[in-house]
Protein backbone atom coordinates (compact mmCIF):
# COMPACT_ATOMS: atom_id res chain seq x y z
CA UNK A 1 0.00 0.00 0.00
CA UNK A 2 1.14 3.78 -1.07
CA UNK A 3 1.12 6.11 1.96
CA UNK A 4 -0.31 8.49 -0.44
CA UNK A 5 -0.89 8.16 -4.20
CA UNK A 6 -0.23 5.62 -6.97
CA UNK A 7 0.53 2.17 -5.09
CA UNK A 8 1.06 0.36 -8.40
CA UNK A 9 2.88 3.29 -10.42
CA UNK A 10 3.06 7.01 -9.84
CA UNK A 11 3.98 9.40 -12.88
CA UNK A 12 4.16 12.73 -11.90
CA UNK A 13 5.49 15.09 -14.35
CA UNK A 14 7.25 13.24 -17.09
CA UNK A 15 7.28 14.40 -20.42
CA UNK A 16 5.80 12.82 -23.56
CA UNK A 17 3.73 9.95 -23.13
CA UNK A 18 4.52 6.53 -21.52
CA UNK A 19 3.14 3.73 -22.96
CA UNK A 20 1.96 0.64 -20.96
CA UNK A 21 1.10 -2.49 -22.82
CA UNK A 22 0.40 -5.77 -21.49
CA UNK A 23 0.39 -5.40 -17.72
CA UNK A 24 -1.55 -5.83 -14.76
CA UNK A 25 -2.47 -3.68 -11.80
CA UNK A 26 -3.81 -6.22 -8.81
CA UNK A 27 -4.46 -5.50 -5.43
CA UNK A 28 -2.63 -2.43 -5.20
CA UNK A 29 -3.64 0.18 -2.79
CA UNK A 30 -2.81 3.88 -1.61
CA UNK A 31 -4.21 5.69 1.25
CA UNK A 32 -5.68 8.79 -0.98
CA UNK A 33 -5.46 8.50 -4.62
CA UNK A 34 -5.05 5.92 -7.20
CA UNK A 35 -4.27 2.84 -5.87
CA UNK A 36 -3.17 1.22 -9.35
CA UNK A 37 -1.98 4.26 -11.34
CA UNK A 38 -1.65 8.03 -10.87
CA UNK A 39 -0.79 10.21 -13.29
CA UNK A 40 -0.20 13.95 -12.39
CA UNK A 41 1.76 17.18 -13.12
CA UNK A 42 1.27 16.87 -16.93
CA UNK A 43 1.53 12.85 -17.16
CA UNK A 44 0.39 11.38 -19.77
CA UNK A 45 0.23 7.44 -20.67
CA UNK A 46 -1.31 4.97 -23.22
CA UNK A 47 -2.75 1.75 -21.64
CA UNK A 48 -3.44 -1.23 -24.25
CA UNK A 49 -4.25 -4.74 -22.94
CA UNK A 50 -3.70 -3.73 -19.26
CA UNK A 51 -5.46 -5.29 -16.44
CA UNK A 52 -6.77 -3.26 -13.23
CA UNK A 53 -8.36 -5.29 -10.64
CA UNK A 54 -8.91 -5.09 -6.94
CA UNK A 55 -7.28 -1.95 -6.58
CA UNK A 56 -8.64 0.03 -3.52
CA UNK A 57 -8.11 3.92 -2.74
CA UNK A 58 -10.23 7.22 -1.50
CA UNK A 59 -10.31 7.90 -5.08
CA UNK A 60 -9.47 6.85 -8.49
CA UNK A 61 -9.18 2.79 -7.34
CA UNK A 62 -8.07 1.80 -10.58
CA UNK A 63 -6.29 4.72 -12.41
CA UNK A 64 -6.81 8.44 -11.73
CA UNK A 65 -5.33 11.32 -13.41
CA UNK A 66 -4.97 14.95 -11.43
CA UNK A 67 -3.15 17.97 -11.52
CA UNK A 68 -2.15 18.25 -14.77
CA UNK A 69 -3.50 21.48 -15.82
CA UNK A 70 -5.16 19.73 -18.64
CA UNK A 71 -2.05 18.91 -20.35
CA UNK A 72 -1.76 15.29 -18.93
CA UNK A 73 -3.98 12.59 -20.12
CA UNK A 74 -4.45 9.15 -20.39
CA UNK A 75 -5.61 6.10 -23.92
CA UNK A 76 -7.59 3.23 -22.83
CA UNK A 77 -7.65 0.13 -25.46
CA UNK A 78 -8.53 -3.53 -24.58
CA UNK A 79 -8.27 -3.21 -21.23
CA UNK A 80 -10.05 -4.43 -18.45
CA UNK A 81 -10.93 -2.93 -15.27
CA UNK A 82 -12.49 -4.86 -12.30
CA UNK A 83 -13.65 -4.75 -8.86
CA UNK A 84 -11.59 -2.02 -8.24
CA UNK A 85 -12.60 0.83 -5.61
CA UNK A 86 -14.33 3.08 -5.24
CA UNK A 87 -14.20 3.06 -8.78
CA UNK A 88 -12.24 2.24 -11.92
CA UNK A 89 -11.61 5.72 -12.99
CA UNK A 90 -11.41 9.14 -12.41
CA UNK A 91 -10.23 12.60 -12.92
CA UNK A 92 -9.86 15.85 -11.78
CA UNK A 93 -7.82 18.80 -13.54
CA UNK A 94 -7.18 16.19 -16.33
CA UNK A 95 -6.87 16.61 -20.08
CA UNK A 96 -9.09 13.21 -20.80
CA UNK A 97 -12.27 13.81 -21.37
CA UNK A 98 -15.55 10.99 -22.00
CA UNK A 99 -16.35 7.56 -20.21
CA UNK A 100 -13.40 6.95 -17.94
CA UNK A 101 -13.60 10.05 -15.90
CA UNK A 102 -15.80 9.32 -13.51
Amino acid sequence: IAGNQGGGLALWGVQGVTTITDTRFINNGSDHRGAGVHLADSASASFTGATFEGNSAEIGGGLMCSHTQGQGYFTIEATDFSGNAPEDTACDGCGTDGPWCN
